[in-house]
C-alpha cells in the first residue's frame, strides 16, 4: 500500500506542461510549391512520418521524467503491511521456559521483547497490543490501540516462566481482539515444540501470519525425567531411581550426573549420542516410611550449553511401610457367615498383618502416615470413599474393594471412575450348579498366584454374585461367564484401585472354601511395580490443592481458592507434604524447527524490515534520470561542434 508524505494534488498539473509547450509552440504554416524541392520530397518524404513519431515518443519521455520528478517530490511511502495500514497489529511472546536459553552474549527472552519493540515502532501509528503466553497469560490491552504506553509498559515488566507457557491460548486470543484482519506476529524461539497446539494454515483469510524465531537453536543437555521403579515405595523392599539424560545437540556429549537419594550420592560418567539419550540408574532399600528426597543433575560436560536450567532436576517419592493391611467395615467380624472372616483368614494366609477397623467414618479419616499401604473395604455403609482414600490412591496405595453387599456396590470415589459398575444381586441358588468364570489373563502380578491353577478356578463358582459390566479403562482379571467382571483393577495415579466382584461369604460363592482368594491377596503388594513412575516431579505451572505453600526458597506462597501454581522448579511444601516441580522436558529441546515452505518462519531481523515503511522517492529519480537520457538518445543525443567550423 503506498501512502504519500507530501501532497501532490497541485503538483500533478505541473505533469502536462510539455504537452502545453509543445502545443502553444506549433505555427500555423502555408503550403508554397517549390518545384525544385520535387526531387527531395520524393527522397526523403518516408522519413518524415518517423521524425514526427520520433518527436511524440520523446514528448511522452519528457513528461513520464516530469512526473517522476514530482512523484519524488511528494516522498511516496510503502506500506509492507498487504492488510491496510488501519488494520490491527498484535504481537505474541512465546513466555515458556526454553526463552531463558542463551544468545550469545544475552538470551532469547532479551531477544525476544528486542523484537517486539521495533515491530511495535516500525509499525506505528496502527493500533497495537502485546500478548506474554506465559502462566498466567499476560496482554497489554484489552483491545489493540494506537498508543504504545500500555505495551512498553508490559514489555519492561513481563519475565519468562518455567513451564510450557500457553502460547495456543495467547494466539486463540489474539485472534479474538482481531475481527478478523491484521498482522500476527509470533515470537518464539523457534524450536521444535515453539508452536504445539497451533495450526496457522486455519487462520482467518484476513490475517497475515509471521512467525520470527529469535534464536539460532542452541546445542543443550538436560535431566529429562526422575523415574521409580516400581511406581510406588515401601519400606524393605527394593526401589531403582533412574534418571534419563538427555542430549540435543549435534554431536555427542561426554557428561558427569550425579544422582542422589536422600543424603547420598554418586557420581557416574556417561556418553550420549547426538539427539539421543541414556539412562544412570541407582537402587535403593528404604527403611523407614516418610518423604524420599530425589535428585539428578549434570555436574561436569564437555560441550556447550544454551539452557543450564535443565541440568539439574530433583524429584520426591512417599515411603510407605506396605505391609499391613487395613480392612474398614461395617459388618460384624464374628459373623460365621459373613464376609469379614474369610478375608481375615486369606489375608492371614497370605501373610499380612491385618487391622480391623469398624466404622465407615473411620475411612475418611485414613492416613497414609500410619504406615499401611494396603487398604481392605467391605461391607461399609456410606456411599462415598472420601478425600483421604483418594489421597491414599495417588500416594501409590492399594485399595481392595470387595462388593459384597448393596452399600459395598455404592461405594463410590468422586472424580474416578471404578474398575466395573456392580448391579443388584442375582440369586442363582436354584440351579444345580452355580455361575463359572470365563475369560482370564493371568499374566498380571495381581493372579501370577494362579498360574498353572485351571483345576482350582474351574471350582469357582457363584450362587449369588453382582453382574459388573467393566468401564472403560479397566483392566479385567478374571471374568464371569457372561462377561461381567469378577476382578478388575484401574490405575489412580501410581496407585490402583482393585475391585473383587466375587462375596467371600460361603453363601454366595466357593471363594471361601478354596485357595484362590490367599493367592490373589499374597500378591497385594506386588501391585505397586505394574507401573513405572515415570517422573517424581511435577511440570512447573502445575496447580495443586493446598491451603498453605512454601516455594524451594522456603518462602511461604499465598494459595488462592485453595490451590496454588508451582511457577518455578524445586521442592515445594504444600500443607506440610513436598512436592517436586520440574521443567518440562520438551522445554530442554532447543532444535530448531525448520522454516515452512510459505515462509513463515524468519528472523528477527527480516521481520523488522518486512514491516518497516518502505521510502520510494529514490526509485522515482531513478526512473526520471532512465527517461530522461532515453529521451536524449532518441532526439540524437547532445549537441556538438562541426569540425569544419560555421
Amino acid at each position: 500500500m503506498i501512502a504519500w508524505l507530501a501532497p501532490i494534488g497541485g503538483l500533478a498539473v505541473l505533469a502536462g506542461l510539455p504537452l502545453v509547450i509543445h502545443l502553444l509552440s506549433r505555427q500555423t504554416r502555408r503550403e508554397r510549391p517549390f518545384p525544385a524541392l520535387a526531387l527531395l520530397r520524393r527522397a526523403v518524404g518516408g522519413r518524415a512520418h518517423i521524425s514526427a513519431l520520433r518527436e511524440r515518443v520523446a514528448l511522452l519521455l519528457r513528461m513520464l521524467a516530469l512526473a517522476a520528478l514530482l512523484l519524488a517530490a511528494a516522498a511516496p511511502v510503502w506500506h509492507a503491511s498487504w492488510v491496510g495500514s488501519g488494520a490491527p497489529v498484535v504481537i505474541v511472546i512465546d513466555g515458556s521456559a526454553s526463552m531463558h536459553q542463551r544468545v550469545g552474549a544475552t538470551d532469547a527472552w532479551t531477544e525476544a521483547l528486542g523484537t517486539a519493540s521495533r515491530l511495535a515502532d516500525e509499525t506505528a501509528p496502527r493500533p497495537a497490543m502485546v500478548f506474554v503466553a506465559g502462566s498466567p497469560l499476560r496482554r497489554s490491552s484489552p483491545q489493540p490501540e494506537a498508543d504504545r504506553g500500555a505495551l512498553r509498559a508490559l514489555l519492561a515488566d513481563a519475565r519468562p516462566g518455567w513451564g510450557a507457557g500457553s502460547l495456543d491460548a495467547a494466539v486463540a486470543a489474539a485472534l479474538s481482539s482481531m475481527a478478523g484482519r491484521g498482522d500476527l506476529y509470533v515470537i518464539t524461539d523457534g524450536s521444535r515444540n515453539a508452536l504445539a497446539g497451533v495450526d496457522p494454515g486455519a487462520l482467518p483469510t484476513g490475517i497475515a501470519w509471521h512467525h520470527v524465531a529469535v534464536t539460532g537453536g542452541g546445542a543443550n543437555c538436560a535431566i529429562r525425567a526422575i523415574a521409580l521403579e516400581p511406581g510406588g515405595a515401601r519400606v524393605g523392599r527394593p526401589l531403582q531411581v533412574q534418571a534419563e539424560v538427555a542430549n540435543f545437540g549435534p554431536e555427542a556429549a561426554s557428561l558427569t550426573v550425579r544422582l542422589t537419594i536422600g543424603e547420598s550420592g554418586n557420581e557416574q560418567p556417561v556418553t550420549v549420542p547426538p539427539g539421543g539419550s541414556v539412562t544412570v540408574s541407582r537402587t535403593t532399600v528404604p527403611d523407614h516410611p516418610g518423604v524420599l528426597e530425589l535428585g539428578a543433575a549434570i555436574v561436569a560436560k564437555d560441550t556447550a550449553d544454551a539452557l543450564p536450567e535443565d541440568d539439574r532436576r530433583v524429584g520426591s517419592v512417599r515411603v510407605l511401610s506396605g505391609e499391613p493391611l487395613r480392612l474398614f467395615t461395617d459388618a460384624d467380624p464374628q459373623d460365621p457367615i459373613g464376609v469379614v472372616r474369610p478375608l481375615v483368614a486369606a489375608a492371614r494366609a497370605a501373610g499380612l498383618t491385618t487391622t480391623i477397623r469398624p466404622g465407615s467414618a473411620l475411612l475418611n479419616g485414613l492416613n497414609d502416615s500410619e504406615g499401611g499401604s494396603l487398604v481392605l473395604t467391605a461391607g461399609l455403609a456410606q456411599a462415598d470413599a472420601g478425600p483421604a482414600l483418594l489421597d491414599h490412591l495417588r500416594q501409590g496405595g492399594v485399595w481392595l474393594q470387595v462388593t459384597a453387599s448393596d452399600a459395598d456396590a455404592r461405594l463410590t470415589a468422586a472424580g474416578i471412575d471404578p474398575p466395573a459398575k456392580p448391579g443388584a444381586l442375582v440369586d442363582l441358588s436354584a440351579r444345580p450348579r452355580g455361575l463359572a468364570l470365563g475369560a482370564r489373563q493371568l499374566d498380571q502380578p495381581l493372579t501370577a498366584g494362579l498360574l498353572g491353577r485351571e483345576p482350582l478356578l474351574a471350582r469357582l463358582e457363584a450362587w449369588r454374585y453382582r453382574p459388573a459390566p467393566p468401564l472403560p479403562g479397566a483392566k479385567v482379571l478374571l471374568a464371569w461367564a457372561d462377561g461381567s467382571a469378577a476382578l478388575a483393577l484401574r490405575p489412580v495415579g501410581p496407585g490402583w484401585w482393585i475391585q473383587l466382584g466375587i462375596s467371600p461369604a460361603d453363601g454366595d460363592t466357593s471363594l471361601a472354601a478354596l485357595e484362590v482368594l490367599p493367592l490373589i491377596m499374597a500378591h497385594l503388594t506386588d501391585v505397586g511395580g505394574i507401573r513405572r513412575l515415570a517422573d517424581a516431579a511435577v511440570p512447573c505451572d502445575a496447580i495443586r490443592r493446598a491451603t498453605k505453600a512454601s516455594d524451594p526458597d522456603g518462602v511461604a506462597s499465598g494459595a488462592a481458592d485453595g490451590s496454588v501454581r508451582l511457577t518455578r522448579p524445586g521442592r515445594w511444601t504444600l500443607d506440610g507434604a513436598t512436592v517436586a516441580a520440574a521443567i518440562s522436558a520438551s522445554e530442554g529441546d532447543l532444535r530448531q524447527v525448520a522454516a515452512s515452505a510459505d515462509g513463515t518462519t524468519s528472523d528477527a531481523a527480516t521481520a523488522i524490515a518486512s514491516s518497516s515503511d518502505r521510502p520510494l522517492w529514490p526509485w522515482c529519480l531513478l526512473a526520471a534520470a532512465v527517461l530522461l537520457i532515453s529521451e536524449l538518445l532518441l532526439v540524437g543525443g547532445l549537441p556538438h561542434r562541426s569540425r569544419g567550423g560555421a
